[in-house]
């Protein structure tokens, strides 16, 4: 064999072997598990376990859809305080439950809220397990480490 042959020979497998490690780069690198996740520096990171709550529970908020009884709403966010539920108001037949909640992005049902707020879950009393009708979420400031749930609501931090 001639020297020209083994040198497209050569050249062959040198395409062959890059296009296969380009290949597999490609593959690696568009996993969604080995995507960089980018933190948002204002996003507060906390060891406080009562604002990492009010941060599951904001993460969990984002699975809830009009509709779904309130056990199952229990079910994702947790029951909320006794302080936190409000009486059926007897003109609409329906009540309020409240959470502390912090967003690190904005619910589908309330598109313009974000950060630390309080989230207003609304049931019909009327209908069998008492269905989610309404979600609204009201900005609010940091409480001090020192407050609790249910005080933070009562003064509208």
């Amino acid at each position: 064999m001639d020297r020209s042959g083994m040198r497209s020979r050569r050249c062959t497998a040198a395409v062959l072997l890059a296009m296969l490690i380009t290949g597999v780069g490609v593959w690696w690198f568009s996993r969604p598990d080995s995507m960089p996740r980018i933190l948002n520096p204002e996003t507060p990171i906390s060891t406080d376990p009562e604002r990492t709550r009010w941060e599951q529970t904001g993460l969990s908020l984002h699975d809830i859809r009009l509709g779904l009884p309130r056990s199952e709403v229990e079910g994702l966010l947790g029951a909320p305080e006794p302080l936190n539920v409000d009486a059926v108001s007897p003109e609409k037949r329906t009540y309020c439950t409240r959470y502390l909640v912090y967003l690190h992005r904005p619910l589908a049902l309330v598109p313009n809220i974000e950060g630390f707020c309080e989230a207003q879950l609304t049931f019909d009393a009327t209908q069998a397990g008492h269905p989610l009708v309404h979600i609204t979420c009201t900005p609010r400031k940091l409480p001090s480490p020192r407050v609790s749930t249910a005080n933070a609501i009562d003064q509208k931090v």
